[in-house]
């Protein structure tokens, strides 16, 4: 069992937060609003903050920002929860270490399983955002410098892909992966947000979606809650 402070605004959301980390056994708490939730950091010790964009006097970024001024915070794991998807939105989180960052709406299993990894890992690698493994050879792609490109996963803010070259981080890069034509996707830019050098002497790549349009970012959320239900 874990101790999980939640700051959020929408007294609906808070309900639905500790609901459905209360059937995983957790205790959690709540908080309106970054000050709120600074008096209740200050006697209470917690293994997670989740935190929303949108808040009162003070957005989760800003929020994160001072809490990590406090050095017994500085390792404190964060799940942002927002209904903002923007890619420069998971950037900025992911900057200012966010160990994770899960889109609303969410289903309340995949808030139990994503605080559950966040949980069993003292940093994550990658911010997955309800993310599914494509299991078809059409995964297999080139990217624009004309090398091989093999899609691991996709979710509803980037890519997780395995490169036989390592791109900078920050760059943008094209990739075309046959699997994108086969659920309608026509999007093909992404940014470079982190790259780990693999044993087999390539590079798994974390790569967000630049100019990514509202129809694309709704037929991957389809695709990715066809592959959660159907798991």
């Amino acid at each position: 069992m874990a101790k999980i402070l939640a700051v959020e605004d929408s007294e609906k959301t808070q309900k639905l937060i500790q609901q459905s980390l209360l059937e995983a056994g957790h205790d959690v708490l709540t908080a309106t609003d970054f000050f709120a939730a600074s008096e209740i950091l200050d006697v209470h010790h917690f293994d997670l903050l989740i935190l929303d964009i949108n808040l009162p006097f003070k957005d989760g970024f800003s929020c994160l920002q001072s809490i990590r001024k406090i050095r017994r915070f500085q390792e404190l794991s964060v799940l942002f929860l927002s209904a903002r998807a923007d890619a420069k939105d998971v950037q900025r989180a992911i900057g200012l270490g966010a160990a994770g960052y899960l889109v609303k709406p969410f289903k309340p299993d995949q808030l139990r399983t994503k605080v559950g990894e966040l949980l069993k890992k003292d940093e994550m690698k990658v911010v997955h955002v309800r993310t599914a493994v494509p299991q078809t050879p059409k995964a297999m792609g080139r990217a624009i410098y004309g090398t091989g490109v093999k899609l691991l996963s996709l979710s509803e803010v980037g890519v997780e892909v395995e490169l036989d070259f390592s791109p900078p981080e920050g760059s943008s890069i094209s990739i075309n992966v046959p699997f994108f034509t086969d659920i309608d996707v026509t999007h093909s830019k992404f940014q470079v947000v982190r790259q780990d050098a693999l044993k087999n002497g390539n590079f798994q790549c974390y790569l967000t979606y630049t100019g990514l349009s509202k129809d694309d970012l709704r037929r991957i959320q389809l695709w990715i809650e066809s592959q959660v239900g159907a798991a």
